[in-house]
């Protein structure tokens, strides 16, 4: 069994990530019967190689060298389609796994038979490559409502900063009408002198 683990969050979470995988049921018990066992590769950037070398038990280090997030777009050997995973790991920072669409398409492009993440809290949840694929595009569409709703909410408070505005320049010239026969009561008033 092939399983590609991709770093999407920090090393201690990876070593969860790696220890709740180990104890799930074999994914595909053929292979693990024909004595083959289970070949762990790992996608990292370049700053964590160094570190992921101190686990012994992985087969392979991917370094994805393109700069910035993972992106399906940059797959960084040609091969990784070819390799055949079973599985792919997706460890999330979070519990929700929101953030992490570009790392579940990441996994889906690896073309394994199976998506596996691992949230913050431990929990394991396995999908079928429509459902990460529906999951995929379900967190993308986010971003359109999002910036639909900051231009909403950006008319809005353009809007009331504009009607406040109007209404101070009333208030203002009301007050500025009232306060001019003021002065000139005062001037003409008689003082006390003492």
């Amino acid at each position: 069994m092939k399983i590609l683990f991709i770093k999407s969050t920090s090393l201690q979470h990876l070593a969860v990530a790696f220890e709740k995988v180990r104890n799930l049921p074999p994914l595909n018990p053929l292979l693990t019967n024909e004595g083959r066992g289970v070949v762990i590769d790992v996608l990292a950037h370049p700053h964590a190689v160094d570190s992921l070398k101190g686990f012994n038990f992985i087969n392979r280090i991917i370094s994805y060298e393109h700069t910035g997030n993972f992106n399906p777009f940059y797959m960084p050997t040609n091969d990784m389609r070819k390799a055949g995973y079973d599985a792919v790991v997706v460890p999330f920072n979070n519990i929700s796994g929101a953030g992490y669409e570009n790392v579940m398409a990441m996994a889906v492009c690896a073309g394994a038979k199976r998506i596996i993440t691992c949230n913050k809290a431990g929990e394991i949840s396995a999908f079928g490559i429509t459902k990460a694929v529906l999951r995929i595009f379900k967190g993308y569409s986010y971003y359109p409502i999002a910036l639909a709703m900051t231009m909403v909410l950006f008319v809005i408070g353009i809007l009331t900063i504009f009607i406040l505005s109007l209404r101070a320049l009333a208030k203002q010239s009301f007050f500025s009408a009232t306060l001019v026969p003021l002065r000139l009561l005062r001037r003409f008033a008689p003082r006390n002198d003492r």
